[in-house]
C-alpha cells in the first residue's frame, strides 16, 4: 500500500513513486478485491498528493488527518506539524473565526461551499485564495468529516 509519506519523499528525491503489486494478475493468496483496494488507494493518493490546490482532509472535530505538498508549500506547515491540530489554530486569522464557524455547520449539513477568503500562512503572511470545503461520506450518524481544497491564491497575494 502506497503511503502519501512515500509520495512525498519520492517527489523530494525527484523519482517517480514506485507502486508495488501493481499488476494485471491478483496476488498469489488469491485475494484479488483486497489487490484492488490497494491499487485504488494508491490511485487516490497520488490524486491527493499531487493535486494543484492545496487540500487537508479535517476529521468531525476539524483536526487536521492529513494534507498535501500544495498546503505544505502554500501555509508553510509540515505534515508533522499539523497532524492532529485543530486548523483553525494554525490558519485561521481571529476576525475569521466566526466565519469557520458557519463554515463547519454548514458543511456538517452536507452544504458545498466556496468562497474566497483569506488565511494566516505560518511566517505571519496573510493569502487571500478562492476556499472550497466540501462534506465527506456521512459517517452514519449524520455527521461528515470535511475536505478542505484551497485553490490558487487570488491575484492579491501574500498579504502582511
Amino acid at each position: 500500500m502506497l503511503r502519501a509519506k512515500t509520495l512525498r519523499e519520492a517527489r523530494k528525491r525527484g523519482t517517480p513513486p514506485v507502486l508495488t503489486r501493481v499488476s494485471s494478475e491478483p496476488p498469489s493468496n488469491g485475494n484479488s478485491e483486497a489487490h484492488g483496494l490497494d491499487v485504488e488507494k494508491a490511485y487516490l493518493e497520488q490524486i491527493v498528493e499531487n493535486a494543484p490546490e492545496a487540500i487537508s482532509i479535517l476529521d468531525l472535530e476539524l483536526r487536521i488527518v492529513r494534507i498535501n505538498d500544495e498546503f505544505t508549500r502554500l501555509f508553510g506547515f509540515a505534515d508533522d506539524e499539523t497532524s492532529g491540530r485543530v486548523i483553525d489554530t494554525l490558519i485561521v486569522p481571529p476576525d475569521r473565526s466566526a466565519e469557520t464557524v458557519w463554515i463547519a455547520e454548514s458543511v456538517g449539513r452536507g452544504k458545498k461551499l466556496s468562497l474566497e477568503t483569506r488565511r494566516q500562512r505560518k511566517d505571519g503572511s496573510w493569502w487571500t485564495f478562492w476556499y472550497r470545503p466540501h462534506p465527506s461520506l456521512s459517517m452514519g450518524d449524520g455527521s461528515r468529516p470535511m475536505l478542505h481544497i484551497a485553490t490558487l491564491p487570488s491575484r492579491s497575494g501574500p498579504k502582511s
